[in-house]
């Protein structure tokens, strides 16, 4: 019996697509996983699968051994002795995951600081001198994560979890990016937005149309005294509205998900509620200034900021026909949304299957 080449190993033709072979990665993965398959050579088999993808993944690697597999088949192959019969052995121990290095530990302390291109650069720097660790591969798997790479992050879970069987946290983050029905679709220039989305709009555009017809008194004082009950409500609706929609169209990752490190931290996004409270748009230039200077914008984040202007101006528009003061609803009107959003984003992620 012969050793299986990389395409053998995916049940791939050598003609195959890179989306046949993504494609055939991702139901071997499945199949393989710990919690499906429990026969003794499965972990075996999904090293193997993970090594041919990360060959046949790669354009200039696969072309190399094309070129390389070509050759040995022109060769006349060595005779191999015959199998010997199988016997069954104790189940080997577990694999012991080697102490992280101090690349790996600086490269941590980087992603909890949202320093993504310096974890990233340490951490695949901890790859290539110590390939046995997972917690580097974790750490691209993140960095790719919040950058909205998910098919990159997917292939460096997939690693972590080899290095690692035993941690559930990485074959978690692994099928949350593989399986089809959990994977979070980042629209591209030319897309069609989910109907979701639309409906989103069209709440909001009710919201709005609800702060023109209602005439009511204004109820707060400074630097809010124009401002009606029905503002109040319409801008948290809205919110709320718009985080949900997003949500549920897949525009946005999982609400809980560790972004800050391999280990897991609170996610920015809800950080940045922090000082939306006192004023959204010192939170919208937080975020761009330290996503400037760090390479730290996070696709989900930006989403939901760029998601919280649109709807303050539209909001301040509507105000500023019902008599509102329009300085006073575009300066404070973004709290009132950020914060609807992010409930909107919680609520809506819950009904999310778990992987």
């Amino acid at each position: 019996m012969t050793e299986k080449n990389h395409y053998e190993t995916l049940g791939v033709a050598r003609s195959a697509t890179a989306a046949d072979i993504r494609a055939a990665y991702r139901r071997l993965v499945l199949e393989l996983h710990p919690d499906r398959n429990h026969e003794a050579d499965a972990t075996e088999h999904f090293v193997r699968v993970g090594r041919a993808y990360e060959a046949l993944s790669d354009p200039l690697r696969r072309a190399s051994y094309d070129r390389i597999l070509a050759m040995e088949e022109g060769k006349p192959r060595a005779r191999r002795p015959a199998p010997q019969p199988k016997t069954h052995h104790a189940p080997p121990p577990p694999r012991r995951v080697p102490p992280p290095s101090a690349d790996t530990l600086r490269a941590v302390q980087f992603l909890r600081q949202g320093r993504f291109a310096q974890a990233e650069q340490l951490a695949k720097r901890a790859i290539m001198t110590a390939p046995l660790e997972p917690i580097p591969y974790a750490i691209v798997g993140d960095v790719a994560r919040v950058r909205g790479q998910y098919d990159t992050a997917a292939k460096y879970y997939a690693f972590a979890a080899q290095m690692d069987p035993q941690n559930p946290v990485y074959q978690r983050k692994h099928e949350e990016m593989t399986l089809a029905d959990q994977r979070i679709e980042i629209a591209q220039p030319g897309d069609v937005l989910g109907f979701p989305v639309f409906v989103g709009a069209g709440i909001t555009l009710v919201t709005a149309a609800a702060v023109v017809l209602v005439n009511d008194k204004p109820v707060l004082g400074k630097p809010v005294e124009s401002w009606t009950v029905t503002l109040v409500v319409m801008l948290f609706i809205a919110g709320v509205a718009m985080g949900a929609c997003l949500t549920l169209g897949r525009f946005l990752d999982r609400f809980w998900v560790a972004q800050g490190s391999a280990m897991g931290r609170v996610p920015p996004t809800l950080l940045l509620g922090v000082v939306a409270l006192v004023n959204y748009w010192a939170a919208a230039a937080l975020y761009i200034g330290v996503g400037a200077a760090q390479n730290a914008f996070q696709a989900s984040t930006t989403r939901i900021l760029i998601a919280v202007a649109v709807v303050t101006f539209l909001m301040t528009g509507a105000a500023t026909l019902s008599g509102i003061k329009p300085g006073e609803t575009l300066l404070w009107g973004g709290n009132l949304v950020y914060l609807g959003a992010l409930c909107g984003w919680m609520v809506a992620d819950g009904f999310r299957r778990p992987a």
